[in-house]
């Protein structure tokens, strides 16, 4: 059970990732989409060092990699 926990993280974490590298690839051309791409991968990095600073007893980084992902797809289809 904790295998499949940990690959779901590592999936979306994964799929969040390459989405934002790919949101800096396909928009690249105008100022206020490149501010939208680095916001989201702060928000990406400070959801993930919350849970590992251990700031949100309750939380877990699965539910940090679903909101990254579902970050990351905002700001894609923005």
């Amino acid at each position: 059970m904790a295998y499949l926990l940990i690959g779901t993280t590592v999936t979306l974490y994964g799929v969040a990732i390459t989405l934002n590298i790919y949101n800096f690839i396909w928009f690249s051309g105008c100022g206020v989409n490149i501010f939208m791409n680095v916001f989201t991968l702060i928000l990406i990095i400070g959801f993930t060092a919350v849970q590992l600073l251990g700031l949100n007893p309750e939380g877990s980084l699965l539910t940090s990699s679903a909101v990254a992902c579902y970050i990351t797809f905002i700001a894609y289809t923005s």
